[in-house]
């Protein structure tokens, strides 16, 4: 390492002529000292130090340096000043006498302190200096001088950017607080006084936004947490971490810390076995209840991964049913046996316990249920049902409990400690058993010998295809080929629907050939539609067999249950054998299991003299809840479908305790929710239609000038309009006349006009399926709104041969399709009862040309939503869910 300056020969280690080290010093950081640095090296305007480049300390005065830090330190204003071997061109040129001109910002004490300095500076005679002193004493003295003017100008340039952006911060501050007078006096002005005093009301009553005000005004916050920050914190981060820690630091750390809250869930233990804390909540529950508590209790197994895990104290991951047993020959669990209880006059649910298990016989699992029961009875719950699904241990348990499940002698009840319970097959593994049965074998036989086929389903969904219109209802390729994918529910239940079945009886009175004789088939698919229905009763205000079992529809419920019952019973296979004593009998002879028990729940809680429930939504007896329970699990852990035993229990653990604080309000009940699926409109032409509508005016009905409905024979021929059309058949026309009875509906509900709302609708009914489908509140089109959905959907199939399903739906192909049927329409006499009502408006909102437009526009989008599900709907087999399974679940 040697020195920069010219002409100096320090090198590091290598002592001076008066044996003196000599300590290196790199260039300061500040700019403006950085600069007078490099100024008085005077190397060179373009030169510019390095990290690596150093000046010695033989340039630099000794006031420069810091004493008492046993090495040669500098000062934050050191500048180097001493060059005596540089040549004197390069030298600093010293300061002449001038006066100091301030720059912008300087402030008056920098200006005093720089007249302070020329006043403290030594006033010398020229002469005598010459004389007296050497010319490296001057040098000496006027650099000092120089450094220290530098240093005060740079301090005094500083001040001035600091009391520039203080003035400017000051005139924000001023102008903000003049903007917040103004909004406050506005909405004083413009809120009473009631009001005011309501917000400040409901603001000073949350404990979130109390806490976060009284920590905003400097005050003392309590130690202890209200109960419903507890219950808001643990709620939501609960539902997202993120989210929590997102709120938390925006009211300014008011809520508990996520350690905390893990520290709230430690004291919660939650090991394998029954929960205490669950229990405890339960007696808690029924002591500050003013009625008894009816619970249906569930069981189900969660499969586990087999792993084995160490939390630091004890190993996770062996079969453990709460007895502590711990040992490394115990096999590792694969499954989780978890209980749950739902409340069956309130909303609430709740996990009682789990078993980490490898399999478990039927003897073992009664013990269990029957320990269950009793600890339910003893905190005063009122066991009603048992719930379980249809494996071969389960019913070895229902059999050890004290039930048979022989078809003829069947007994779906059973005691423990003189308090009666019945059994449940679940309703929707029943429903799926049902729909294996029917697509394995085929062919059924019903009491009469009748054929019921699978057959018929085929022959629908490739009706369906190749018509490319469904007729109402949602059958698929998948509900066909659901052998990848048994166990969605939702393609069981609707395959064996009402929908389905109506698209049958639509096809056999149209006399389809290939639908003859399927009317045992239709009635086999309503049979287990109604059963399903009755079994996932939840609502009052449901129809028909929706509704809960109450007084009022128990005699037609009643008598349907034992229909369906009877018609069970006489169901064979091909071959005669009857069906439930066959190998295919566990989902039949499990519906007539809750067909047995649902009438013996509601005879006993329900029909008596004093009844202890009003009525019986059966909904809440089913294993929905439990699958709910475990759904969250694996959301909880990033929806893991194969949670490992310590995950499982951790995951159990942060259920429990939300469960905990939402039971003491509104329950953990997680109610079934309908989604609709709501289809949006172009509405510029019925906005149009509704402005020129006179809303005040009383329309004469005069008919003069109307002509009646009479579509010319010579402007239906299809060759006229269209070049090469496609034909449209009888199939077709029934569904498009459906189609647009839910396209007049959804202009009734946004039409202004009731002369043109008259013209969309009729009471007459040409069409099967709308005869067939319709309960009593279907909305009939008119022939008018009929002629130009057919219109409209030959065009449609028309671009959709030429573009393609994927540019069909582009704007342009839609507004092309609407001028071509507008250009059809437009020509003849359609709605010619709304001829004299359009001549009250101006061409450009014609109501005649605006309701053509509108029906348009509603049925392209409906056959552009329809096309769009159909090009995403995978062309082979889908065995993704398939292969997912067999991989994570191999060796079990």
């Amino acid at each position: 390492m040697a020195c920069t300056v010219a002409g100096c020969s320090s090198r590091l280690g290598v002592l001076t002529e008066n044996n003196e080290n000599v300590s290196f010093h790199r260039f300061p950081a500040d700019v403006d000292l950085k600069k007078l640095w490099v100024k008085n090296v005077r190397k060179g305007d373009e030169w510019k130090p390095t990290q690596y480049t150093r000046i010695c300390s033989l340039h630099f005065d000794k006031s420069c340096f810091r004493e008492g830090y046993g090495r040669k330190t500098l000062h934050s204003y050191a500048v180097p000043t001493i060059f005596p071997n540089q040549p004197l061109s390069r030298r600093p040129k010293l300061p002449t006498k001038r006066k100091l001109i301030p720059k912008y910002g300087e402030t008056s004490a920098a200006r005093k302190d720089e007249q302070r300095l020329h006043g403290s500076l030594p006033k010398m005679d020229r002469t005598t200096q010459t004389e007296n002193i050497g010319e490296t004493a001057i040098d000496t003295k006027l650099r000092k001088a120089t450094r220290l003017v530098e240093h005060y100008k740079v301090i005094a340039t500083r001040r001035g950017r600091k009391l520039k952006n203080l003035q400017r911060n000051f005139c924000r501050l001023k102008k903000k607080n003049t903007d917040l007078v103004t909004i406050i006096q506005a909405l004083n002005e413009k809120l009473e006084d009631e009001n005011v005093t309501v917000l400040k009301n409901s603001l000073g009553t949350d404990p979130v936004v109390s806490r976060y005000l009284m920590k905003s005004q400097g005050a003392s916050l309590p130690k202890e947490y209200p109960e419903e920050i507890k219950k808001f914190a643990l709620t939501l981060h609960f539902l997202s971490p993120k989210a929590y820690c997102f709120v938390r630091d925006a009211f300014d750390t008011v809520l508990p810390h996520p350690k905390t809250l893990s520290r709230w869930y430690q004291s919660v233990e939650c090991k394998p076995g029954f929960t205490t804390e669950s229990f405890e909540i339960l007696k808690m529950r029924c002591q500050n209840s003013n009625k008894v508590i009816y619970g249906a209790l569930t069981m189900d197994e969660i499969a586990i991964r087999k792993q084995l895990q160490w939390d630091g104290t004890k190993y996770h991951g062996h079969i453990d049913i709460g007895t502590e047993v711990v040992g490394d020959d115990l096999p590792l669990a694969t499954e989780a046996l978890t209980f749950m209880l739902t409340c069956i006059n309130e909303s609430w649910k709740i996990p009682i316990g789990y078993f980490l298990i490898n399999g478990v016989s039927g003897q073992q699992k009664k013990n269990l249920v029957e320990q269950a029961i009793r600890l339910l009875i003893e905190h005063g719950i009122t066991v009603v049902s048992l719930t379980f699904d249809g494996t071969a241990a389960n019913a070895a348990m229902a059999t050890q409990l004290g039930c048979d499940l022989n078809p003829d002698n069947l007994r779906s009840t059973f005691r423990v400690d003189y308090h009666e319970v019945a059994i449940l097959y679940d309703p929707c593994h029943n429903i799926k058993l049902v729909r294996n049965a029917l697509g394995e074998k085929h062919t059924l036989l019903d009491a009469d010998n009748q054929v019921i086929s699978w057959h018929f389903l085929n022959m629908l969904q490739n009706l369906q295809v190749e018509e490319g219109l469904h007729a109402a209802n949602k059958l698929s390729a998948a509900h066909i080929q659901y052998e990848k994918q048994k166990m969605k529910v939702k393609l069981a239940t609707q395959l064996l629907s009402n929908s389905v079945a109506d698209a049958l009886e639509f096809c056999h009175e149209m006399q389809i050939p290939a639908f003859e004789n399927c009317e045992a088939t239709i009635k086999f698919i309503k049979h287990f539609n109604n059963l399903f229905d009755i079994l996932n009763s939840r609502s009052l205000l449901s129809k028909g067999y929706k509704k809960p079992l109450n007084v009022h529809n128990i005699l037609k419920a009643r008598e349907k249950l034992q229909e369906i019952d009877e018609y069970i019973d006489g169901l064979k296979l091909s071959d005669g054998t009857f069906i439930v004593k066959s190998r295919k009998k566990t989902g039949f002879v499990g519906f007539k299991i809750c067909i047995r028990s649902v009438l013996f729940i509601y005879e006993k809680y329900i029909s008596n003299t004093n009844p202890y429930l009003s009525y019986l939504p059966v909904y809440k007896l089913s294993q929905d809840h439990i699958e709910v329970f475990f759904g969250a699990i694996r959301s909880l852990g990033g929806f893991n479908n194969n949670p490992s035993a310590k995950a499982f229990m951790t995951a159990y653990k942060k259920l429990l305790v939300h469960a905990e604080f939402k039971i003491s309000r509104n329950g953990n009940c997680l109610p079934l929710e309908d989604i609709r699926i709501l289809h949006t409109a172009k509405k510029q032409y019925i906005q149009a239609l509704n402005q020129t509508t006179e809303r005040f005016k009383m329309l004469d009905g005069s008919t003069e000038g109307q002509a009646t409905v009479n579509f010319r024979k010579e402007m239906i021929a299809d060759h006229d309009y269209i070049p090469d059309p496609n034909i449209l058949t009888e199939y077709s026309e029934n569904i498009i006349a459906y189609i647009a009875g839910y396209i007049v509906k959804k202009i009734r509900n946004q039409i202004l006009c009731e002369h043109c709302y008259q013209a969309l609708v009729t009471d007459e009914n040409k069409s099967f399926l709308i005869r067939v489908k319709d309960k009593g509140g279907l909305i009939k089109a008119s022939n008018d709104v009929i002629r130009i959905c057919k219109y409209t959907e030959k065009v449609f199939r028309q671009y959709l041969r030429t573009n393609g399903a994927s540019k069909v739906g582009l704007p342009n192909i839609i507004q092309k399709i609407t001028m071509d049927v507008f250009e059809i329409c437009g020509g003849t006499d359609a709605f010619s009862e709304l001829i004299t009502h359009s001549y009250d408006n101006c061409v450009l909102n014609n109501h005649l040309h605006l309701i053509i437009k509108s029906i348009v526009d509603f049925y392209l989008i409906i056959r552009v939503h329809h096309e769009s599900k159909k090009a995403s709907i995978p062309k082979g087999e889908n065995v993704r869910n398939f292969y997912n399974k067999l991989v994570l679940f191999k060796g079990l």
